[in-house]
C-alpha cells in the first residue's frame, strides 16, 4: 500500500498513572496537516504483568482498552480521513495473555471507530520507500537499536528480500528513544519516542528521550514533538492524580466505570 504520508507513534502505555496525555495531544496538533495513516507501533497499553508490581502502577486490562478505545475514538474525530492502525507490543499483554491490542480494536469497531489491527507488524509505502514498522525489543544505554535486535532485523531484511519485498527502513518503538535515519547495512533505522514519564521525569526532557514521532513523507522523514512549554508544564503536574481522573472521563464516555488499583 503506497501512501503520501504515515505519522509513527508509539509507547503510550494508557492505563499507566505517567501516561503523558497533553504531550500526546500536543504532537498531534503539531502535524501540519492530516496524515495518510498513523501507525501505533505497539504499547498501546500499560497491560499487566510485564514486570514486578506493575498493578501498583496502573488501572486494571478491562479499563486500560476502554480508556484506549475512547482515546482512538478521538484521534478518529481529529483525522477523520486518516486511516488508524495497530501494532501489538510487549506491554500489550492482559495477566491470561491475552492481546489488549487486538482486544481494543474489536472494542474500537463495535463503538463505529474504523481502527485497523496488523498483528506484530506491518509494512507501508510512502513513494518508492518500503517501510517495516513493529514494536522492537531489547535495551542499549548506547543506542536506540540493540546490538540484538540489529540481528534481528537483518535476518528479516534478508528473508523478505528472499520473497521479492525490500524494505528500505525499519520503524520500531520499545525503546522510547526518539531516533532516526541510522545506516545499517542496506537499509535504514528508526526507532520512536515514548509518551510515558520516566521515574525521573527529567529524562523525558533529555536529546534522548523525548515523547513524539515521526512523520514519513516523499521528501523525507521528520521529526514531531510536542511543544516544550507542555511537555515542562505536565511533567511539573501530579501525573498521578491527574491521570486517575482522566481515565476516570475516558471510561464514562463509553459507559464504563473504572476503578484504579
Amino acid at each position: 500500500m503506497t501512501k503520501s504520508s504515515i505519522f509513527a507513534i508509539s509507547d503510550l502505555h494508557i492505563g499507566d498513572r505517567r501516561f503523558l496525555y497533553n504531550s500526546f495531544l500536543s504532537t498531534l496538533s503539531n502535524l501540519k496537516k492530516d496524515p495518510d495513516v498513523i501507525v501505533i507501533c505497539g504499547d498501546l497499553v500499560a497491560g499487566r504483568g510485564v514486570y514486578h508490581d506493575q498493578e501498583l502502577h496502573s488501572i486494571i486490562v478491562p479499563y486500560q482498552v476502554a480508556a484506549a478505545t475512547a482515546i482512538l475514538g478521538d484521534l478518529r474525530n481529529s483525522f477523520p480521513g486518516t486511516r488508524i492502525i495497530l501494532i501489538s507490543g510487549n506491554h500489550d499483554r492482559g495477566g491470561d495473555g491475552s492481546d489488549l491490542t487486538e482486544l481494543t480494536y474489536r472494542y474500537a469497531r463495535s463503538e463505529g471507530i474504523p481502527a485497523e489491527y496488523s498483528g506484530t507488524e506491518a509494512i507501508l509505502s510512502v513513494g518508492k520507500t518500503n517501510i517495516f514498522f513493529h514494536h522492537g525489543f531489547g535495551y542499549s544505554r548506547f543506542s536506540p537499536h540493540a546490538p540484538a535486535y540489529l540481528s534481528h532485523i537483518t535476518l528479516k531484511y534478508l528473508t523478505l528480500l528472499e520473497r521479492g519485498i525490500r524494505i528500505h527502513r525499519f520503524c520500531h518503538g520499545h525503546t522510547h528513544w526518539l531516533s532516526h535515519s541510522m545506516f545499517f547495512s542496506n537499509f535504514i533505522v528508526d526507532s520512536l519516542g515514548g509518551f510515558q514519564a520516566f521515574m525521573k521525569a527529567t529524562e523525558c526532557l533529555s536529546p534522548m528521550s523525548p515523547p513524539g514521532g515521526l512523520l514519513y513523507e516523499p521528501e523525507g522523514v521528520s521529526v514531531v514533538l510536542p511543544n516544550e512549554k507542555d511537555l515542562k508544564r505536565e511533567l511539573r503536574s501530579n501525573l498521578e492524580e491527574r491521570n486517575h481522573r482522566l481515565y476516570a472521563k475516558l471510561c464514562h464516555s463509553l459507559g464504563v466505570s473504572p476503578r484504579v488499583i
